[in-house]
């Protein structure tokens, strides 16, 4: 993770080794990654970044794990929509403090990322209430419906806001019991037909009750077998 020094015309920040690497591969004429993986233990350089959002057209899958933190806040809330969007199948955002849920509910609503099938937000999140208010008052609905949400380590209004998407299976790990009944209560994830958890969760037996009573009100499984991305002793479901 050698720093060196800024490109001409760029921020002052210098790039990190393997941010020059992944940019010069990006600035390919005729490039056709079909995955980016990112795991790393600092974020992406801004340029390196919005070169991966306009210049990777035939990408399908993306994982970022502490790839996005607060350098890359306002960036990434642009409504741009990427390059990939046409061909892109699965987005995972682990560990990224600079993504909000609301403005990620959002992107896939407005069809930012494309026609997504799977989406996971792992662990990722900052406070900030004009983005959760946003997601209020949903947008127009300007794709299909996808066909899984992996959610794990969301508060309730983190779930709220993520369940203004269309969906048919949630995988919902380390997510607050009362937090999945408010949104299935209010109506969220039209088009959805299972929820599946880790267990039948430790809260309450009512809890358990009125989760499934929140399901079988609308037609929908509840079911377990979702599997909690690596560990943590903050919370359980």
């Amino acid at each position: 993770m050698t720093v060196t020094p800024a490109d001409p015309g760029e921020s002052a920040v210098g790039c990190y080794f393997v941010d020059h690497l992944v940019k010069a591969i990006l600035m390919v004429d005729g490039q056709r990654l079909e995955t980016f993986v990112h795991i790393a233990s600092l974020p992406l350089h801004a340029s390196t970044f919005t070169a991966l959002r306009t210049r990777a057209h035939h990408l399908q899958t993306i994982v970022f794990r502490t790839s996005i933190q607060s350098n890359l806040r306002m960036l990434f809330n642009q409504p741009t929509q990427w390059a990939s969007a046409g061909k892109l199948k699965e987005l995972v955002i682990r560990t990224c403090g600079g993504v909000h849920h609301g403005k990620i509910a959002v992107h896939v609503a407005n069809g930012v990322f494309g026609q997504l099938q799977k989406l996971g937000i792992i662990r990722c999140g900052y406070g900030d209430d004009a983005l959760f208010e946003a997601v209020n008052e949903p947008p127009v609905w300007a794709i299909g419906v996808l066909k899984r949400l992996d959610i794990d380590h969301a508060d309730d209004r983190e779930v709220k806001a993520l369940s203004i998407i269309h969906v048919q299976e949630i995988y919902a790990t380390r997510v607050f019991t009362t937090g999945l009944i408010d949104a299935l209560n209010s109506g969220g994830w039209p088009g959805l037909q299972r929820v599946y958890t880790y267990s039948q969760g430790n809260g309450s037996g009512s809890q358990i009750l009125q989760l499934k009573q929140a399901c079988d009100a609308r037609g929908i499984s509840l079911l377990t077998g979702a599997v909690p991305y690596g560990n943590c002793s903050c919370h359980n479901e």
